[in-house]
């Protein structure tokens, strides 16, 4: 499945917008609800506007926590690594509307 998904400054659906998400994800497990995520955060304001940070790896979703690589980046995250922690904030299926509380932790050039 393709994802272009908003990145929120609040959990509100009226936040102020920092970027957007941006890639590829698919399913990956037979035993349990995982995923392999490959995505693009594109930041649209503020100083790291036009920059981005690539991140990738197994997301399984019932985790409280998930923990995905950072594996490169552009512009000020130029050769960028390190962590995307993940948690899920709200959800609604019914809706297919969900909230996601991101963590990212990275050292670039």
């Amino acid at each position: 499945m393709a994802v272009d998904d908003l990145i929120t400054e609040e959990p509100g659906r009226h936040s102020k917008e920092l970027g957007r998400i941006q890639g590829i994800i698919a399913s990956s497990d037979l035993r349990v609800l995982a995923f392999t995520l490959n995505l693009n955060i594109i930041f649209t304001t503020g100083k790291y506007n036009g920059s981005t940070l690539c991140v990738s790896g197994r997301n399984e979703i019932f985790d409280m926590k998930r923990e995905l690589a950072i594996v490169g980046g552009t512009g000020t995250f130029a050769m960028a690594r390190g962590r995307y922690i993940q948690k899920t904030y709200s959800m609604d299926p019914s809706a297919n509307y969900g909230v996601l509380e991101c963590s990212i932790h990275v050292t670039h050039v």
